[in-house]
C-alpha cells in the first residue's frame, strides 16, 4: 500500500507523527483490545470494570422459540427476559458496591441470566415440530472471585485477558477463567432456576403442580428412567435386582424445568429428567 499511501487512512497518519488512533485511550493499560465475537448471538453481553477493583460480565444469549410459538405470548415472554436482565444488574451493583467496601481486594463476577419457553418436539414427516407450554424457565449461573489485589495483578489480570481477547467464548456460552487451584482466590459459584407461567406469573414450585398424573404414577414414571440409569452407568452398572432396590430410597423435585434425583445411600449421585422429555399430556403446563 506504500504507493498509494495518501489515500490509505492509517498510512496518511503514520507518515506524521500524529497517532495513527481515533483516541488516546486505544492500547492503554488494563483496556482489553483485539476481542473476537459473534455478538449477535447473545440478547445482552455486557462486560468490563465495575470500578477499579471490580470486573463484571453479563451474557445473556438469544431467547430461541419455535415458529409455532403463539405471537400473543411474545410480550409476556419477553417481560421475563427483560426482568432476568434487571436481576443480574441488581447483582452486578451489589457486588460493586462488595468492592467499594473492600479497596484491598479484587473481585470478579460473571453471571448468565436466561429465560427460556418449555416445548415439547417431536418428528413429523420430514421436520421437527414444537408444542409450545405456557410455561418459561428462568436461570442464573453465577460465579464470584474474590482475591488480594497482588493476586489479581500477578494472575488474573492475564487470564481476564486471555479469555476475552483469545478465546472464542460463544462455544463456551461466554467468556470463562481457566480452572483455578489454590492460589488465594475465593469462589463462589451459584446456580438460580426457576419456573413460572408466564401468562399469569405463578411460580411452579412443587412438582405435582407442573404434572396432572397421579404421584404413584410419576413415581413409576422416574423410577424406570432411574433404573435404567443405574444399569448402564460407566463405572459402575447395577443389576436389575441392585438398581430396582436402589430406587426405592429415591428423592425427587423441581429445579427450574429439570426434576433432580438423588437416592440415600448413593452419595454422589444425580439424575436429572427434563419436562421436554415427557409427552405434554402428562402435563399441566400444555393447553
Amino acid at each position: 500500500m506504500i504507493d498509494i499511501a495518501d489515500r490509505v487512512a492509517i498510512y496518511h497518519r503514520f507518515l506524521t507523527e500524529e497517532s495513527i488512533f481515533l483516541r488516546d485511550d486505544i492500547g492503554a493499560e488494563r483496556l482489553f483490545t483485539c476481542t473476537v465475537g459473534q455478538h449477535s448471538s447473545f440478547e445482552l453481553l455486557d462486560y468490563g470494570y465495575g470500578a477499579d477493583n471490580f470486573w463484571y460480565d453479563i451474557t445473556m444469549w438469544n431467547t430461541w422459540v419455535p415458529e409455532e410459538f403463539p405471537e400473543e405470548d411474545a410480550a409476556l415472554l419477553d417481560a421475563f427476559v427483560e426482568e432476568q436482565k434487571a436481576l443480574a444488574y441488581a447483582a452486578v451493583e451489589e457486588y460493586r458496591q462488595l468492592a467499594l467496601q473492600n479497596p484491598d481486594k479484587f473481585y470478579i463476577f460473571f453471571t448468565r441470566p436466561a429465560a427460556n419457553p418449555i416445548t415439547y418436539s417431536h418428528y413429523e414427516e420430514d421436520h421437527w415440530a414444537y408444542t409450545c407450554a405456557h410455561a418459561v424457565e428462568v436461570t442464573d449461573s453465577r460465579t464470584l472471585y474474590e482475591m488480594p489485589l497482588e493476586l489479581f495483578e500477578e494472575k488474573y489480570l492475564d487470564l481476564l485477558i486471555k479469555a476475552y481477547r483469545y478465546d472464542y467464548f460463544v462455544l463456551s456460552g461466554g467468556a470463562r477463567l481457566d480452572d483455578q487451584g489454590e492460589d488465594g482466590a475465593v469462589i463462589t459459584d451459584e446456580t438460580l432456576a426457576g419456573l413460572y407461567n408466564f401468562r399469569t406469573g405463578e411460580e411452579y414450585t412443587d412438582i405435582m403442580q407442573v404434572f396432572n398424573v397421579k404421584k404413584f404414577f410419576l413415581q413409576s414414571l422416574l423410577e424406570a428412567r432411574v433404573v435404567d440409569q443405574l444399569m448402564n452407568r460407566w463405572d459402575y452398572q447395577y443389576t436389575r435386582r441392585q438398581a430396582e432396590a436402589a430406587v426405592r430410597n429415591m428423592e425427587y423435585r423441581l429445579f427450574g424445568q429439570s426434576i433432580i434425583i438423588t437416592i440415600d445411600g448413593l452419595p454422589g449421585f444425580e439424575a436429572r429428567e427434563n419436562l421436554h422429555s415427557f409427552d405434554p399430556a402428562y402435563l399441566t403446563i400444555y393447553e
